[in-house]
């Protein structure tokens, strides 16, 4: 992935190739006036993005980390013998 800029000129004469990029994986930041204005992503991408700045998932990763942090974790190893033995 890759972080593309362009205008909105270049967008208008190109607009199915810099949406072949942004499908590919690549951000493309079109800019107005100079200055960063909008951004074009791949779909899944921008679920990863919903999904990242979701409150009850930032809340969960939260307490993952205080859990890790407090030691309060169990490895594969154990996990497989739970299920295994």
């Amino acid at each position: 992935m890759s972080v593309l800029e362009t205008n909105m000129s270049k967008l208008r004469s190109n607009l199915a190739d810099v949406l072949n990029q942004a499908a590919a994986g690549d951000i493309v930041v079109v800019k107005r006036r100079g200055k960063p204005d909008t951004a074009l992503i791949d779909g899944e991408l921008l679920e990863d993005f919903i999904a990242a700045n979701n409150p009850r998932i930032i809340k969960k990763v939260v307490s993952a980390r205080a859990e890790i942090k407090a030691g309060d974790t169990v490895t594969l190893d154990d996990i497989f013998q739970e299920t295994i033995g």
